[in-house]
């Protein structure tokens, strides 16, 4: 939380009175030594983002596209040194007063160690060439394909919760982020033998999603200043839509489910103080309301005459809630100087991972049928293909003495 959040609070709850907010305002800026520009959606800002992204693409075209040319000894060296740059840019920057900077400067170091890693398991012999040459098909052993990327991604979340002690920068939670999302996956993917299909894939997005928003909720109820649970947050957000876009797809006959589960983002939005959980209700009813239209009330005319009443119906019941029953209201809002609470804890939030594990069996099965009836389709054609009768067009010289009179 920023300082001005905090003493805004602090006015709200009478602790403090304006002038005090003022004049303690113009202390901060008058005896501070950060010369950064404060956060927020500006030029300074803007151009860190650029920035960093160019940096990020500048990695990524260097050891993508010359791997082979550096070589596995190359490429460690290089992560190396670009760390220990970084970091010495991040000291210099920190005692100039830019906070900011410093972190992201401490975040470019953090993303070298899944390359140094990378770079020593090959070199030490863990990863050897001869048995990396089985990864990339549908069934992939866990070791060594998945261990390698387990191996990194641990590597990052462990670089990243160092630079945690030190540095205050929320985004540096990111690598902890990613690797809590994708190590689920990769050990389901390692569990199931029927590939990695739509089925498992949906149940394995969801047992992450369940995963992060536990760890973010639990942050969260710890948090002091800096807001660590960010981007946890929004890590759940995504594996939780990448689950519904699965889920969606594969089973049409939850569809119907789709509502209650916009609802329930919607109930996390309010419970959670999270703003990424009002998007992902906003998709899912979205999605769930365009399906309708395009398939099930696809030439019924009264439809939308249906949702534009339904809309405006809970707009005025907000309204007269609003009027009619503040404290319901505001109960349902939840005391916002304290740390925000979900009802049923941690357990109801891993309530969706228990789910998915208890699916993940059926997803694996359902995934099978579908590759079988797939593979049953792609004969019959080929079959009615190779079984057709060709057609033969006459020469050109006997069609025309064919039209003659």
């Amino acid at each position: 939380m920023r300082i001005g959040e905090l003493l805004q609070r602090g006015v709200d709850l009478g602790i403090i009175t304006g002038s005090q907010q003022t004049s303690l305002l113009a202390l901060d800026s008058e005896g501070g030594t950060d010369r950064e520009a404060t956060r927020g959606v500006n030029a300074i800002t803007i151009a860190y983002g650029v920035g960093a992204l160019v940096v990020l693409f500048a990695f990524a075209w260097l050891f993508i596209e010359r791997w082979k040319t550096l070589g596995d000894a190359g490429l460690l060296g290089v992560s190396l040194v670009y760390a220990t740059l970084f970091l010495l840019a991040a000291r210099v920057l920190a005692r100039e007063g830019f906070p900011a900077a410093h972190g992201l400067a401490v975040l470019f170091a953090v993303a070298m160690a899944p390359l140094a890693m990378r770079s020593f398991g090959r070199l030490a012999g863990i990863w050897p060439a001869d048995a990396l040459a089985s990864c990339g098909g549908v069934y992939v052993p866990f070791f060594p394909c998945e261990a390698e990327f387990v191996a990194m991604e641990l590597a990052a979340a462990a670089a990243a919760l160092v630079a945690l002690r030190r540095v205050a920068f929320a985004p540096l939670v990111i690598p902890v982020a990613v690797a809590g999302l994708v190590i689920p996956l990769h050990l389901v993917r390692a569990w199931t033998d029927s590939g990695w299909g739509n089925g498992v894939s949906a149940w394995a997005w969801l047992l992450s999603g369940s995963l992060m928003l536990a760890a973010a909720y639990t942050v969260d109820r710890r948090r002091k200043m800096v807001d660590h649970a960010l981007w946890l947050h929004v890590a759940a957000a995504v594996a939780g839509l990448v689950a519904f876009a699965g889920l969606f797809d594969t089973y049409r006959e939850l569809r119907h489910f789709s509502g209650p589960v916009a609802l329930l983002a919607f109930a996390g939005a309010v419970y959670l103080r999270r703003i990424v959980y009002l998007i992902v209700g906003a998709i899912v009813a979205f999605a769930y309301l365009a399906w309708l239209a395009a398939e099930v009330f696809r030439v019924t005319l009264a439809f939308p005459l249906v949702l534009a009443v339904t809309g405006l119906g809970i707009i005025v019941a907000a309204v007269w809630l609003q009027r009619r029953f503040p404290a319901l209201v505001a109960r349902a809002r939840g005391p916002v100087p304290g740390p925000p609470h979900f009802p049923g804890g941690v357990a109801a939030l891993l309530a969706p991972a228990l789910l998915a594990i208890l699916m993940l069996p059926e997803g694996s099965a359902r995934d099978r049928e579908i590759r079988l009836s797939q593979a049953a389709r792609l004969r019959v054609v080929r079959g009615s293909m190779r079984h057709a009768p060709t057609r033969r067009t006459a020469p050109t010289d006997e069609r025309r003495a064919r039209n003659k009179p």
